[in-house]
């Protein structure tokens, strides 16, 4: 019986540990790393994060809207995120500093940037 006590107490600390640094892996997501897209706007712009930040855009309106990086004039491919309807979300992470402009490829007037920094 004392045996089995030690065992299921140190399986306990072994499982706990082991939670423990999965959870540290992990970041908790923040509000401060969240683009509110309402009334034709994404706020905040310009959104600043620090590198490996995921930020989440998430659709307030009732019609649809596009995350798409670049500019309406030159979109470069490095994300082109959808949200085809109110409660939509979209992630991406930032792994490199630097400035990068996005815009909705629906309603082009619809423009932001992300800063990352170091």
């Amino acid at each position: 019986m004392l045996l089995a006590t030690v065992l299921s107490i140190g399986c306990l600390t072994a499982c706990n540990a082991q939670a423990g640094e999965t959870a540290a892996a992990t970041p908790p997501r923040s509000s401060n790393d969240d683009v509110t897209v309402r009334t034709f706007m994404f706020d905040p712009s310009p959104l600043h994060v620090t590198r490996g930040t995921t930020v989440m855009w998430s659709n307030q309106d009732r019609i649809d809207h596009t995350v798409t990086s670049g500019t309406p004039n030159d979109p470069n491919g490095m994300f082109d995120g959808s949200l085809p309807r109110a409660g939509a979300t979209f992630t991406f992470r930032f792994d490199k500093p630097g400035t990068y402009p996005y815009f909705c490829r629906i309603h082009n007037v619809m423009r932001g940037e992300i800063v990352v920094s170091a």
